[in-house]
């Protein structure tokens, strides 16, 4: 419809320019460039728009030439095709942008604006079906990645980022079939294995998921995310020592890694190894004083080593800090009761039993 009424612009302009006798080549050609230009001049040029598409994300595949024309109408109409593709990209970067500053929603309406411009635009549905995932619409996200591998079939992001909607539906294993058609079309993609591990981890299949991320870290030795998602998977099989060598390695990777900290602390809890538990709880709670799971930990340890009172302030910080966590209350039952303060502990059991039956 855009393309027709600019095409109808032009014929306009052109039947105006016979009524007052027929223009030169020179006249011509200056008339239909000067009504291109001032129609551009309102937004970026194609040779901006081009390069902030590949800062940004990646540029879109080029558009075959048409045939060089043989009338003044297709001249005309060359001329409207070659404006009708930078204003498509124009809206797509307006869409990169806005999603950029978390302005998903704003993103989605420049990103169908591109896609009504150029139906074939294949990575405006990828950051259209981007920023739906980012609003937890992930079926909305899905239909958007599913056209944009009809549109490119060998479109590895397509199917990495179809995996990830997958996978927050917690459909693991169609989201492990996309990252493995990912991974197939793009052998390297760290972030492909990554994400298949934790599909797989998900689904419990932790030896399989040690072999993803032990294939992130062969491609990326520096990731410290593999490291903790690998140790991860080792803590699942009870494999506490090799886990804290993987918690090690990503802290020495990244010394703010408050969740290594953690899960190393409860490592070292599981080889009876307290006070060292301790310290990493500890550490974990400085650089994440919000920590609920931290205090809890750390609480329940100082009940292990008759630290009682010790363990009754870390778990009141851990409830104060997330009065729904059952097992927090449970354990402060536990120690309440070590302590002869029976009603307290009581009431505590009851708390962790209208939270979860598990505790009842």
């Amino acid at each position: 419809m855009k393309l027709a009424a600019l095409l109808a612009i032009f014929i306009g302009i052109i039947l105006l320019g016979c009524s007052n006798g027929p223009p030169t080549g020179v006249e011509q050609a200056a008339n239909i460039d000067a009504t291109v230009a001032a129609a551009v001049a309102a937004t970026r040029t194609a040779n901006d728009v081009q390069e902030k598409i590949a800062a940004t994300l990646r540029a879109p595949a080029p558009t075959t030439a048409p045939p060089a024309p043989t009338t003044e109408s297709a001249s005309i109409g060359k001329k409207v095709l070659d404006l009708v593709v930078p204003l498509s990209e124009n809206h797509y970067n307006k869409g990169v942008d806005y999603a950029e500053d978390g302005q998903y929603e704003n993103a989605i309406q420049e990103f169908g604006k591109a896609i009504q411009l150029d139906p074939d635009f294949a990575w405006a549905y990828i950051n259209r079906g981007i920023s739906y995932d980012n609003l937890g619409q992930y079926q909305t996200a899905i239909n958007d990645y599913t056209k944009a591998i009809q549109l490119d079939p060998d479109d590895a992001d397509a199917y990495y980022n179809r995996g990830n909607s997958y996978d927050n539906l917690g459909q693991y294993q169609t989201a492990i079939n996309d990252y493995t058609k990912a991974i197939q079309l793009d052998p390297d993609s760290a972030l492909a294995y990554n994400n298949r591990g934790n599909s797989y981890s998900n689904l419990g299949q932790y030896q399989t998921a040690i072999s993803d991320y032990t294939m992130v870290i062969q491609l990326d030795p520096d990731d410290a995310d593999a490291y903790y998602n690998r140790g991860n998977s080792y803590y699942d099989l009870g494999q506490y020592q090799t886990a804290i060598n993987d918690y090690t390695k990503a802290i020495q990777l990244d010394p703010n890694y408050a969740d290594a900290y953690y899960n190393r602390g409860n490592s070292y809890y599981n080889l009876g190894q307290y006070q060292t538990a301790i310290n990493d709880y500890t550490k974990a709670i400085q650089l994440d004083p919000d920590d609920a799971d931290a205090y809890a930990g750390r609480g329940n340890t100082y009940d292990d080593l008759g630290q009682h009172q010790q363990a009754i302030l870390d778990l009141s910080m851990a409830i104060q800090l997330d009065p729904d966590d059952a097992w927090a209350h449970s354990i402060r039952a536990f120690v309440y009761r070590n302590l002869d303060q029976y009603l307290l502990a009581n009431a505590d059991d009851a708390k962790a039993c209208s939270l979860d039956s598990l505790y009842c």
